[in-house]
């Protein structure tokens, strides 16, 4: 899958989601943060042609209304990022998540 073939993320992150899913009772999401380009990650090493944060974002929300069990956000590196910029863009992917997973339980009742 290529993630800049896709033309609607929303639909495309559906389909990881069904992958993902098939044949197990739970999905759970790990987030490295080298997944991001250097841009939306300054506190991160230098990893060009990476996701940007609308994409990530966006894909993560998706995954939140589907019905994750959980997840983390990993290697991120507060030391390294003077403004905490990184840091701050994992509170607002937690809070993106959590927004879809709200949507989820409401559809669910």
């Amino acid at each position: 899958n290529d993630i800049r073939a896709a033309k609607d993320l929303k639909t495309y992150a559906h389909e990881i989601y069904a992958q993902a899913s098939k044949d197990v009772d739970v999905v759970y999401l790990t987030i490295c943060s080298d997944v991001l380009d250097f841009a939306f990650n300054p506190g991160g090493p230098v990893d060009g042609n990476g996701l940007s944060s609308y994409e990530l974002l966006t894909m993560i929300h998706e995954f939140g209304k589907l019905g994750l069990c959980g997840m983390d956000y990993v290697e991120v590196y507060p030391m390294m990022d003077a403004n905490q910029n990184s840091a701050h863009f994992v509170s607002t992917a937690v809070l993106y998540v959590l927004a879809g997973h709200v949507a989820y339980l409401n559809q669910t009742k």
